[in-house]
């Protein structure tokens, strides 16, 4: 929320939220707040208006954000609605440094960066690069909701030489066409496949009338093994009778057996601490 009341003291925001957002599983309810000094709004987006230094997150380090100068212009309606809309931001101002009551400065301007260029963004509250079934506040900062699965949004791939490291090494290609579940390829594809966290990360953007700021965020995602456990049961396609699910007594097919043993206890699943 904005603190200066004085508009010709209003500077572009400062970052307070670390860059790194606490662990998260999927399929779990998601909640923080974005804080930035003197934000109106908050938005995401695609990537960042400017860039900024890469900060090792795995290490704790937060990114860093530059204040920039700059002027805004959105949709009339867009203050009094939900929807998400078009910014276009501009160069600004140059500062007068603000002084004390003797006269001298007690700010150094330099901080500040001009922002150069003309650009427009599609300013998104609730759509990627939003983490899928998260909704962010534009006047709050809030961003909650519950996460959906990694693999129904995160775009997930597999280079040619995937990286071996804990955090970074994602082997979560998409199945090939025709892919099916037998007794031998759990893991070998999808999201199961992952090395225990996937890091998605994402950029947002504070901006008020004196220009903004953008600070890119990591979220680091447990995959829930239980949905890619119950995947691969209500999927798997036995090679012979002898593998077949076997309930009671009786040959079943997949998803009866899931909701079965459910039923009686088993496959419990991961939970959300």
């Amino acid at each position: 929320m904005p603190t200066v009341t004085n508009p010709l003291h209003v500077r572009p925001p400062v970052w307070i939220t670390h860059s790194r957002l606490p662990i998260s599983h999927e399929e779990c309810p998601f909640n923080i707040q974005f804080v930035a000094t003197d934000a109106q709004f908050y938005c995401c987006h695609q990537r960042a208006l400017v860039k900024n230094p890469k900060s090792n997150w795995e290490m704790g380090h937060s990114s860093i954000s530059t204040q920039h100068n700059a002027t805004y212009t959105v949709e009339n309606d867009w203050l009094s609605t939900n929807k998400e809309t078009q910014v276009c931001f501009g160069p600004g101002n140059e500062f007068s440094p603000i002084t004390g009551s003797d006269g001298q400065p007690t700010e150094d301007t330099s901080a500040y960066n001009m922002y150069s260029d003309n650009e427009c963004i599609r300013c998104r509250t609730r759509s990627f690069p939003v983490p899928q079934k998260l909704t962010l506040n534009k006047f709050t900062g809030v961003m909650t909701g519950t996460l959906d699965r990694l693999m129904n949004w995160a775009n997930l791939r597999c280079p040619d030489n995937p990286p071996t490291e804990k955090w970074e090494g994602v082997n979560a290609c998409l199945c090939p066409e025709g892919f099916y579940y037998d007794e031998t390829n759990y893991g070998t594809c999808g999201t199961e496949s992952m090395n225990i966290i996937y890091p998605y990360r994402f950029t947002v953007i504070a901006f008020n009338t004196a220009g903004f700021s953008s600070r890119t965020f990591t979220l680091p995602i447990i995959n829930n093994w239980s949905s890619s456990r119950d995947n691969f049961v209500g999927e798997v396609v036995h090679s012979n009778d002898l593998n077949k699910f076997i309930l009671d007594g009786e040959y079943v097919d997949n998803e009866t057996y899931l909701t079965k043993m459910k039923q009686k206890g088993y496959f419990p699943t991961e939970g959300c601490n």
